[in-house]
């Protein structure tokens, strides 16, 4: 989708221009490099439910914001930041491989930073869900544990 095309519909109710344009494609240029990324999400309030700022597009007024994924990542952009040309193919071989073989995510354990991929970090979350899941079932069979008073007391200091 070009930014011609976002540009259009900025106008329309939110409810619409979102619906039309979460779940296309679009081009934009991160750190240098043309990239192909999926729209996830538009917003027009940041988190804490403030308007975002007004800025020009094309001959219109905005404050619309897109959240687009790029292999594992995800980022805000305004839509001035997307590009108004047809993506080149070698773009979407790319964009391909990232969501293919997305980048390690560094994570740190006891201590210990190390790079793991994603499929190694849903494992990891995995796991501690089912030692989570096994600590509650064994709270709820066994009661909460007991603790001596001195136990508590060097618990809390």
């Amino acid at each position: 989708m070009k930014r011609s095309q976002l540009e259009q519909w900025v106008d329309e109710q939110f409810n619409f221009f979102y619906d039309t344009v979460v779940g296309a494609w679009v081009r934009f240029n991160y750190k240098g490099k043309d990239r192909i990324a999926l729209v996830i999400s538009a917003r027009e309030e940041d988190e804490k439910h403030n308007y975002l700022p007004l800025y020009t597009l094309g001959k219109k007024k905005t404050n619309i914001q897109i959240l687009l994924k790029y292999g594992s990542g995800k980022l805000w952009f305004r839509l001035d930041r997307i590009s108004n040309s047809d993506a080149k193919s070698d773009e979407f071989e790319r964009m391909y491989e990232n969501f293919k073989n997305p980048a390690p995510v560094k994570i740190e354990e006891n201590g210990v930073t190390k790079l793991v991929t994603k499929s190694e970090m849903e494992a990891l979350s995995y796991s501690k869900y089912l030692e989570k899941l096994a600590y509650f079932e064994r709270l709820r069979k066994e009661g909460p544990p007991k603790y001596k008073p001195e136990e508590i007391e060097e618990m809390v200091n």
